[in-house]
């Protein structure tokens, strides 16, 4: 009889809590945020990290449905060139006077703004196993909602440290996501699991007054 211990059958009808952490990258579609008239010289750069739990249901042994949470942040860096002068901030809620903020960047030519943003998502997702084996691959899709907990702005350049200068109004109260995920797993027990994500979104999270609404996210 032959010992069947590289196969690991997940039971039907069992709830798995999963906690994960991981990086981001984000893109978007279209022109990006220029905070008014500036010319960009230097492509927004993307990077953020997120962490969470996944709660799984499983109906059968291949097949359940997945929720949970997760704190996802991001920065977009954006340098601009001043044409006037002034920075043009209309996108921005600003938190002091706009003198307090051109003052200290009168003497520069360029200046990087960095929004700092911060989500808790919550997502809504279909999921199946492809094999069942102790090492298996597995598939997730579905929706995820968006709910802003930051949208700081800060601004900085080459002789000016990061000061922050208010809350970006270029993102929705509440956005929304399109969610592809693929799993390797393998099951260190019957009962313990360990799980490599990558991931793709297509987001929602843009107000049109200030910014394209779209964006994608690995």
């Amino acid at each position: 009889e032959t010992k069947k211990d590289s196969v690991i059958k997940p039971k039907s009808k069992t709830f798995i809590i999963s906690p994960f952490a991981g990086f981001n990258n984000n893109f978007k579609i279209g022109t990006e945020n220029k905070y008014g008239n500036e010319e960009v010289v230097d492509q927004p750069k993307k990077y953020g990290n997120l962490f969470g739990l996944k709660l799984k249901w499983m109906f059968s042994e291949r097949t359940g449905i997945q929720s949970g949470v997760s704190i996802n942040t991001l920065y977009y860096n954006t340098t601009v060139k001043k044409q006037n002068g002034n920075l043009e901030t209309e996108s921005i809620e600003l938190n002091q006077e706009p003198s307090a903020i051109n003052t200290p960047f009168n003497a520069d030519e360029k200046v990087t703004f960095q929004q700092h943003l911060r989500y808790i998502e919550i997502p809504f997702e279909a999921y199946h196993y492809f094999n069942t084996k102790k090492l298996s691959h597995a598939t997730s899709f579905g929706l995820s909602f968006y709910f802003p907990l930051k949208k700081q702005v800060n601004a900085y350049s080459d002789k000016i440290t990061k000061m922050n200068i208010g809350k970006s109004q270029a993102y929705l109260k509440q956005g929304y996501g399109l969610n592809l995920n693929y799993y390797l797993n393998y099951n260190l027990s019957d009962k313990i699991q360990i799980f490599i994500t990558p991931a793709a979104q297509f987001q929602f999270l843009g107000n049109l007054d200030y910014v394209q609404s779209t964006s994608y996210t690995f």
